[in-house]
């Protein structure tokens, strides 16, 4: 190299890092890309991306979500597969987290300019993240208004289906026929909703007797997993004989006819169950009968804990 070059080198390397050079174009100022492309991927997976310039990755973001979105779907609505949703949801939680990460980074490395300065971008930034915020709230308020919800009960009532600690995913407004179990609102303090097990069906006359369920006066097997249904008075003693005068509602002695759009509900627990047989009248319906639009959802699965997974299939699916 030439001394005149050995002398012009440092003079480029200078004008290349000076970003107020008049020949050069000045990189775009950093500073809140990252918030903006962050925010932007909260409201709308790869979004961020495509604001700072990535638009392959903004693709593969967004059609990661979709897929994991049609994953949800397909346990949501298809009951053998509800189980897997416990080990779904930390994989969308993880996918989530690791485009957002993602889509900061591509803002801090982009030579886009992503608005013309950093106040801008934190205004746009708080205001895409008040958008997602409020619409995620939405979401999960609708689709546990007329979806999908997970709860749990406080009672021992439906044990050993369903215990105290377990937690549970339930499909709203789901069609529901005898043996499925579901959440109802309470007919009896201090609880606002319960859940127990259709035993009749409209129509149908239920009578428990000392030899078990009859439904239409024939004794009915239970299902796998139901010891026995018990007879007994309005003092919660077990009968021994037909009582017409203080048995319970569908209890040995005094059975009942449940008319159109009423259901006799019992709890697995007979024992301490506080079921149909304890109930009120409810709404100008007969005591003991549940009407239809009281019944509020149909329980699915099983979510919590991991050694209790289990799903609840039903005929009408």
């Amino acid at each position: 190299m030439s001394q005149s070059e050995d002398h012009l080198l440092p003079q480029v390397l200078r004008m290349m890092s000076n970003k107020d050079h008049p020949g050069m174009r000045p990189r775009p100022d950093p500073r809140g890309k990252a918030f903006l492309a962050f925010a932007a991927s909260c409201l709308c997976p790869g979004l961020g991306h495509a604001m700072a310039g990535y638009y392959r990755r903004a693709v593969i973001m967004f059609l990661t979500t979709l897929l994991f979105l049609a994953a949800f779907i397909v346990t949501l609505t298809v009951p053998r597969y509800v189980t897997a949703l416990p080990l779904l949801f930390p994989l969308a939680l993880l996918a989530q987290f690791s485009q957002l990460l993602d889509a900061a980074d591509c803002g801090i490395n982009s030579r886009t300019v992503m608005f013309p300065d950093k106040y801008a971008r934190y205004i746009v930034g708080c205001a895409m993240l008040a958008f997602a915020l409020a619409g995620l709230s939405a979401e999960i308020t609708f689709l546990q208004d007329y979806f999908v919800d997970l709860d749990s009960t406080p009672t021992s009532d439906m044990t050993p289906a369903i215990l105290t600690t377990d937690s549970f995913l339930e499909r709203r407004n789901a069609p529901f026929t005898r043996w499925d179990i579901v959440v109802l609102n309470s007919p009896v303090p201090p609880y606002s909703e319960m859940i127990a097990r259709v035993v009749g069906l409209p129509g149908e006359k239920i009578e428990i007797t000392g030899d078990g369920l009859t439904i239409d006066d024939r004794l009915t097997p239970l299902p796998p997993g139901v010891d026995r249904y018990l007879p007994m008075d309005t003092g919660h003693a077990i009968l021994d004989s037909p009582s017409p005068g203080t048995a319970a509602n569908g209890c040995w002695g005094k059975p009942i006819t449940l008319a159109p759009n009423e259901y006799f509900l019992l709890g697995d627990n007979s024992p301490v169950a506080n079921d149909a047989r304890f109930w009120p009248s409810i709404y100008g319906h007969q005591p003991g009968a549940m009407p239809r639009n009281q019944i509020i959802a149909r329980v699915v699965a099983i979510t919590w804990p991991t050694s209790r997974w289990c799903a609840f299939p039903s005929p009408v699916d």
